[in-house]
């Protein structure tokens, strides 16, 4: 049992004394991934907004997102710091209605 003992550490040790410490720092460099210190957000230029005399407001881009699964639409409910979610949406997704009537001092 103690010749066992003795083979089990010097394997373990083999092991051990065998395993090479990186030559180089790991370094995530997916642009798409928003922990990658090279993430670069994709905004949309071209958004656009009308209100009709209703009150619905109109949101609309030209453009799908390609590499989103989905969109996540948040409305400010007044301070234009703290957002809310109001719609998920589909990529393919190119207007969206607000039709909450609540139109006032809110920040899309």
């Amino acid at each position: 049992m103690k010749y066992y003992s003795v083979l089990l550490l010097l394997i373990i040790l083999g092991f051990v004394s065998a395993c090479d410490s990186p030559t180089r720092p790991f370094n995530n460099s997916n642009v798409n991934d928003p922990q990658s210190p090279r993430f670069e957000p994709r905004t949309n230029t071209s958004l656009q907004t009308q209100a009709d005399t209703t009150g619905v407001i109109t949101i609309s881009w030209p453009e799908q997102i390609d590499i989103a699964t989905k969109l996540i639409l948040e409305k400010s409910l007044g301070d234009a710091l703290s957002y809310s979610p109001i719609a998920e949406l589909s990529p393919e997704t190119l207007v969206f209605r607000d039709s909450t009537l609540v139109v006032r001092q809110h920040t899309y």
